[in-house]
């Protein structure tokens, strides 16, 4: 025991950057949970047809991808902790927006613009923060892992909680409760060290230079591929079990539950990656994934059913996503030290224009198909996984991050 509580101290406590990392990690998942879990079944509540729903996602998406050169320019001007405190403002003004939804939706729409625009000073620095701030390589993956493990803690409160809360309260209790973690999620980069993040005075057409310059070009692919898998996960997924269920509040639970029994692998599967390295992780994803699909496809019926089958999606996911961001994480400081945060603009734009292409590609579908649409989606995400492991095959230095960690 002692030895297991000194190794857990010395792999994942041992800066207290870390810690303060993982403390961000779990407040502001608590908040993503009510937004990406519950927005959009919260709108197919009041009435609104599938194929808008999409429609909407896509175009917060596609503007979040525009105006990150410019959440770029605030971080530049405001440093790490005012700008985080502008987007969580803008955040709870998101919130505050689906509130006031109930009485009028295209307000609620409406908030979108102003959620890009919170994701655009945000989602540029989060995507590259671990890249910023873990030092080796060798445990890389182990302190992504770890990351994982916070948030999905702030997903299962914020699953059950806000699911909660909705029901018995109303939206505006939960815009209360989502302010107060929000708050609390910035609170942390008060303590970082802030000499350690890469940003300079970079103008918005450097981000746009730095989009289609030749070094960065090669991974518009990857970066593609996974937005297939992010749509079904953070988008389609949701969705789909209301459809069945019909009961956010249940939603909630099902959701939380099955984060709950998908933690052990958590921590496993950094561990496993930074063993295994990136393509022998991304063999194996490239079989259970699919799989993982397949069981949306033809088992997931009724809660029950749902419960085993997103339980196994979830243990797929944290493989991938454990795999996906120490290759990426490991290649930025090794190819853009000093452009980190450029790297992270591109990163996420690239995020961006991809939901922009399939999110309004899916709506256009809905309209036609309707829930069908999903089967659809399941199908493209697994193509999605496939591609991710070709490109890592094919990508030498990334691979060479891994053998070497």
């Amino acid at each position: 025991m002692k030895f297991l509580i000194k190794t857990m101290k010395d792999g994942y406590f041992a800066d207290r950057n870390y810690v303060l990392i993982y403390m961000h990690h779990l407040f502001v998942s608590i908040a993503y949970a009510a937004m990406y879990i519950f927005t959009g079944a919260f709108f197919l509540g009041q009435g609104m047809p599938l194929h808008f729903v999409l429609l909407f996602y896509g175009l917060e998406y596609g503007l979040r991808g525009v105006l990150c050169p410019y959440g770029l320019m605030v971080f530049n001007r405001f440093g790490v902790f005012r700008s985080l405190a502008i987007s969580i403002f803008f955040k709870i003004l998101f919130f505050v927006g689906v509130a006031l939804a109930e009485y009028n939706l295209w307000l609620g729409f409406a908030s979108f613009i102003v959620v890009a625009l919170s994701g655009a000073i945000y989602y540029p620095f989060l995507d590259v923060l671990e890249a910023i701030y873990i030092k080796e390589d060798q445990n890389r993956a182990r302190q992504l892992s770890l990351g994982l493990v916070s948030k999905s803690i702030g997903k299962i409160i914020g699953s059950a909680g806000v699911g909660f809360i909705l029901v018995h309260f109303g939206f505006e209790a939960v815009v209360i409760f989502i302010a107060v973690t929000l708050i609390l999620a910035v609170l942390p980069f008060i303590w970082v060290d802030r000499h350690n993040v890469g940003i300079s005075n970079y103008k918005p057409a450097d981000s746009f230079q730095f989009l289609v310059s030749p070094d960065f070009r090669p991974l518009w692919p990857l970066f593609l591929a996974k937005q297939l898998y992010i749509i079904v996960r953070s988008v389609i997924i949701p969705i789909f079990i209301y459809s069945i269920v019909e009961d956010i509040e249940l939603l909630g639970y099902l959701v939380a539950l099955t984060i709950l029994v998908e933690k052990a692998m958590t921590l496993l599967a950094g561990h496993y990656t930074d063993r295994l390295g990136v393509q022998n992780s991304m063999n194996i994803i490239s079989v259970s994934y699919p799989l993982s699909m397949l069981g949306f496809i033809f088992l997931a019926k009724t809660p029950f059913s749902i419960l085993l089958v997103e339980s196994f999606h979830k243990i797929n996911s944290n493989f991938f996503t454990s795999t996906f961001m120490s290759a990426l994480h490991g290649y930025g400081r090794k190819n853009f030290k000093d452009k980190i945060m450029l790297y992270g603009a591109g990163w996420q734009m690239m995020l961006c224009f991809g939901e922009l292409i399939f999110l309004p590609f899916y709506g256009f579908l809905a309209y036609f198909i309707g829930e069908a649409v999903f089967y659809i989606a399941f199908v493209f995400a697994a193509v999605g996984v496939l591609v991710v492991r070709q490109r890592f095959r094919k990508g030498t230095e990334i691979l060479a991050l891994s053998s070497s960690s």
